[in-house]
């Protein structure tokens, strides 16, 4: 599978990168004595970052760099981010106690692919797509 020539895998790629950032936050603020939840507060954020500009740059190959194309492409990503905050931090909350936070966080970002995808194509779509 080419990555240039495939959005998706693209996407999964960025996505994978940005994961294994996440994951590592979590196991640091966790080693600094942060609870499962509040881990999760903090890493989600990290993530969140390092998503919008790899998976508009990289998986998108969306180059717009004006301010009112990049505010609004991050007003839609925002509301779409807020909406995964706090099913992460639901999930986390209902289930820290049965399951590893790991296991619980990477369940909650495979569920959550699934229609990001669809939306980043509507929030980063490309004029030449």
């Amino acid at each position: 599978m080419d990555l240039k020539k495939n959005r998706l895998a693209r996407y999964i790629f960025v996505g994978g990168l940005a994961y294994l950032i996440e994951m590592f936050a979590i196991y640091l603020l966790k080693a600094c004595g942060l609870s499962s939840v509040q881990s999760v507060a903090v890493s989600y954020w990290v993530g969140l970052i390092t998503a919008f500009v790899l998976q508009k740059y990289i998986a998108f190959e969306n180059y717009e760099k004006d301010i009112k194309s990049i505010a609004k492409q991050l007003t839609y990503y925002l509301l779409l981010v807020f909406f995964n905050y706090i099913f992460s931090l639901s999930i986390v909350y209902l289930l820290d106690k049965s399951f590893d936070v790991y296991l619980l966080r990477t369940s909650v970002i495979i569920i959550c692919t699934f229609w990001n995808y669809l939306i980043y194509k509507k929030i980063f779509n490309n004029k030449n797509d």
